[in-house]
């Protein structure tokens, strides 16, 4: 059986599971889930990522200091075409020198946006990138030597899809309606609700965890979907953070694609651990 053929009939008999992120801290859900802008990459001009400094209120009305691409935390959703030149520029206006790393994507090393390529204040980096990746869900953030962890942490991160015309794919694919993005951090805060960043010795040794989830920069939030198939885009964009993905009634779903792109064939699941970093999708059926 062909691939395609094979993804179309799995998809139509998946079970009927519903979607809960938790910890045993993780009470009620917060505000409504915020689906990140689309910005469609091609070979034209004014494709612009400008790292800024901004404010977010995450918990408890406290205002903390953020960076993001082209908003207060995060950045838009960076859609890439396969056989497409893509044409992006990437404007620093913080006070100290970041990158644009496309995580996972087949593109050569002087425009992988890798340490060596890191520029400072007040400068823009503007590479021309041939994409000839499969269809996947991938990630770019700041990649500077000794300081990707804060700045990643700050909000200089963001998720890529790139799609291929090559491939009929069956699966979702109305962007904020059936196929959602969730990128899945965790942060620490203070008594006030400001998140802050202190390395400890055990953070030093271990790595940094956080005390609360955030999915797509805000807390536990809430999200309304429709009867039927969704699919989910699951990034572990956390400093440190193993997450071991699981349904609160136990039930089964399918993961249809890793960091690569599209498996061979659905698998079906009750659980799925990411690591820092790693990206899967999955679909499930909402009724």
């Amino acid at each position: 059986m062909r691939r395609r053929k094979f993804l179309s009939l799995a998809a139509a008999s998946l079970a009927t599971p519903a979607l809960n992120i938790s910890r045993a801290w993780a009470a009620e859900p917060g505000a409504p889930l915020p689906i990140p802008e689309v910005m469609e990459i091609g070979p034209g001009a004014g494709n612009t990522l400008d790292a800024i400094r901004g404010t977010r209120e995450f918990t408890g009305g406290a205002t903390s200091e953020t960076w993001g691409y082209s908003q207060d935390y995060l950045g838009p959703l960076l859609r890439f075409r396969r056989g497409r030149t893509a044409n992006i520029s990437v404007m620093n206006r913080l006070d100290e020198p970041i990158t644009a790393h496309w995580h996972g994507m087949h593109v050569p090393g002087y425009l992988d946006g890798g340490p060596q390529l890191a520029f400072g204040p007040g400068e823009t980096w503007a590479p021309e990138l041939p994409v000839d990746h499969p269809a996947a869900t991938l990630f770019y953030h700041s990649h500077v030597h000794g300081r990707t962890g804060p700045q990643v942490y700050r909000g200089l991160a963001g998720m890529i899809v790139i799609d291929d015309p090559e491939i009929d794919d069956p699966l979702p694919h109305d962007y904020g309606v059936n196929d959602f993005p969730l990128i899945v951090q965790d942060r620490r805060f203070d008594r006030s609700g400001r998140m802050t960043y202190s390395l400890g010795m055990m953070d030093r040794m271990h790595g940094f965890q956080g005390d609360q989830i955030l999915v797509n920069g805000v807390i536990r939030p809430k999200l309304t979907v429709p009867a039927g198939l969704v699919r989910l885009r699951i990034l572990n964009a956390s400093n440190a953070r193993v997450y071991d993905f699981r349904f609160t009634d136990g039930r089964q779903f399918h993961q249809v694609a890793s960091d690569g792109g599209l498996l061979a064939r659905p698998l079906a699941m009750a659980s799925l651990q990411l690591d820092g970093a790693e990206r899967a999708e999955i679909v499930v059926e909402f009724s």
